[in-house]
């Protein structure tokens, strides 16, 4: 069994070796391991030039104008060649038995997704995963998945079956793409295995990171997002409504402190934030 490891990359020359070294020292062998440079405007695409020269078989790496993080991971799924893929941020890194471990989670259960846990480096203590392996079904997985928690609303730490994402793309130009993307894969996956092993490393401190520093520019791309995850796991389960409307709220929640949190002391713009409710919710 052939895996992708699919590593997006711009503006991230202090973090991005890291990252790769983390696929590169991996266990498992049978690897691809691919890195869409999206117009870097630093020295990542030196960096990446030159480790290719030294990771000659293990690495190859794609050039593209700078179009979004969007952009990059759909041209690495279009890249991809191998029967499942993995995506790895270039500011995080995983530990080497993580393909091998979730490709042993595959093979015995026939999953065409494994998720795995995950900590936040520079959060101390702060893990996301279930206490033992456990298969649930797609509902529960969505549960999961609308709480944030065991299963996080990100594409990286998932092991997942390249058929999976025929048909499926990434919104470009939009942030929290991932929110408005990952569900669509974990509707269609007839088996998503979680196992408790913490694999995933994310970096919470890089200064690309916008998940803990919210800014409001990017609210209402975060609120779309969210509504887009609605609108499609309510089509296909409606008894989901109560937990989509706690994900909702929780969200606006997020919103509402980043706001304060960045000086926006407005109560309009706070106003909007509440008032906001996806078409699907109202009908």
């Amino acid at each position: 069994m052939k895996i992708s490891v699919l590593i997006p990359a711009y503006n991230c020359q202090d973090t991005i070796y890291n990252s790769i070294r983390s696929a590169i020292k991996q266990t498992y062998k049978n690897i691809e391991i691919i890195v869409v440079n999206d117009g870097s405007t630093d020295n990542t695409a030196v960096r990446l030039d030159q480790y290719v020269k030294h990771y000659n078989n293990q690495l190859r790496v794609v050039h593209a104008e700078h179009l979004g993080v969007s952009a990059a991971r759909n041209r690495l799924l279009y890249e991809a060649s191998g029967d499942y893929v993995f995506f790895l941020d270039a500011d995080d890194f995983i530990n080497p038995d993580t393909i091998e471990s979730m490709v042993n989670v595959v093979n015995k259960t026939n999953a065409e997704v494994v998720v795995c846990g995950n900590d936040l480096q520079g959060v101390f203590g702060l893990k996301n995963s279930v206490h033992s392996q456990i298969c649930p079904n797609r509902r529960e997985v969505l549960k999961y998945l609308l709480k944030d928690r065991s299963v996080r609303n990100y594409a990286w730490g998932k092991l997942v079956k390249k058929e999976l994402w025929k048909g499926i793309e990434f919104p470009v130009n939009m942030v929290f793409e991932d929110i408005a993307t990952v569900h669509k894969v974990l509707i269609k996956s007839q088996k998503t295995v979680l196992i408790p092993s913490i694999h995933y490393h994310y970096n919470v401190s890089s200064t690309g990171s916008i998940t803990y520093g919210l800014k409001p520019v990017i609210i209402q791309d975060m609120l779309k997002a969210c509504a887009m995850q609605a609108e499609n796991i309510l089509e296909f389960d409606p008894t989901l409504r109560n937990e989509v409307k706690r994900m909702l709220l929780r969200n606006k929640l997020i919103a509402t402190l980043s706001l304060l949190r960045n000086f926006q002391f407005h109560i309009e713009p706070i106003r909007e934030i509440f008032k906001y409710q996806p078409s699907i919710l109202t009908k």
